[in-house]
């Protein structure tokens, strides 16, 4: 398995319910939200890569991995 599998694995999306601030409760939508199954939050420094290796264009399944 390459670096950048490993990066994907630990990733899942959470659905969050938006609510409307009223006396009932009514979903007005969802948010997604990115998690990481190892640090139990959003993974900024995944995130940042997968941009930066998107920008600079040269994604071949293998890059350097943020640490």
């Amino acid at each position: 398995m390459d670096d950048t599998q490993e990066l994907l694995d630990d990733l899942y999306i959470v659905c969050q319910p938006i609510m409307l601030c009223s006396n009932t409760n009514v979903i007005d939508g969802y948010e997604i939200l990115l998690r990481s199954k190892e640090q139990q939050r959003f993974p900024e420094k995944t995130f940042m890569w997968f941009i930066v290796v998107y920008q600079q264009g040269y994604y071949h399944g293998k890059a350097q991995v943020l640490s």
